[in-house]
């Protein structure tokens, strides 16, 4: 059985090189597609004998994820995002799967998130599952513009894995605002597209809940000063994304 690894890329030249070079010795090969990167992201995955693929435009989170997994040859599909790092704990369990003669057809993988270098342990942000790995055909990404997520086909059998995918979200506060700005306009054009209005109670309560939940509900509390960063950081991504529906909505309507 054979093993693609694919993922998808703009700007990530801080990262990529990490990202490829943890799983270049399990992989048949490996893909990128990038949407019109302007740093050095296409050369370095190039040089780690990567097939990189340049799509114009960017459809979507969703759109673009299927457009790597379909240009995929291998077996088997190991998705990563582009910051994501793979252990070797996972690795090892990876190459055993793809060698038994009846496995399952999807399989979450669970994720240890790093923000601005530190690892971050509660607050929702690790010890999480997501598919990453599956057989070729076994599903595809939703369609949407933001937080996509897999879709397996009928009767797909869905198993874990419990080794982790370190996930390396933001290298420092500048990181954080330039992806949260994007994922801010995508999901309020999302909600816009939608016909979802801005509605005050939401922006009242809505960054008061996000709080509580990710700080003292899900003890990010005992991540230290880091948790109240990350847990004040989520509540101030509730207001921004309201904003900006608020903002689409005046300007359609003057």
């Amino acid at each position: 059985m054979t093993l693609s690894v694919c993922s998808v890329s703009y700007n990530e030249e801080w990262i990529i090189a990490r990202t490829f070079n943890a799983v270049k010795d399990i992989a048949d090969e490996m893909i990128l597609v990038d949407s019109g990167s302007t740093d050095r992201t296409r050369e370095i995955a190039a040089s780690l004998g990567v097939k990189v693929y340049i799509e114009e435009p960017y459809k979507g989170c969703g759109l673009q994820k299927n457009a790597a997994i379909e240009k995929c040859t291998g077996d088997w599909i190991l998705f990563l995002d582009a910051d994501e790092v793979v252990s070797e704990e996972l690795k090892t369990e990876i190459k055993k799967i793809v060698q038994l003669p009846i496995a399952a057809d999807v399989y979450k993988v669970r994720f240890q998130s790093y923000c601005f270098g530190r690892l971050i342990k509660y607050g929702g942000w690790s010890a999480f599952y997501k598919v990453r790995f599956f057989k070729n055909g076994a599903g595809k990404f939703s369609p949407h513009i933001i937080h996509s997520y897999f879709e397996t086909k009928e009767n797909a059998v869905i198993d874990k894995i419990d080794a982790n995918i370190f996930h390396y979200t933001y290298r420092d506060i500048t990181h954080y605002i330039e992806k949260n700005n994007r994922y801010t306009n995508e999901k309020a054009l999302m909600l816009f597209r939608k016909g979802k209005k801005p509605q005050v109670i939401k922006l009242v309560f809505s960054p008061i809940i996000r709080f509580i939940k990710s700080y003292f509900i899900k003890l990010g509390f005992l991540d230290g000063v880091d948790g109240l960063i990350m847990s004040m950081l989520g509540s101030w991504y509730a207001i921004l994304q309201f904003l900006k529906l608020h903002e689409l909505w005046v300007n359609k309507n003057s």
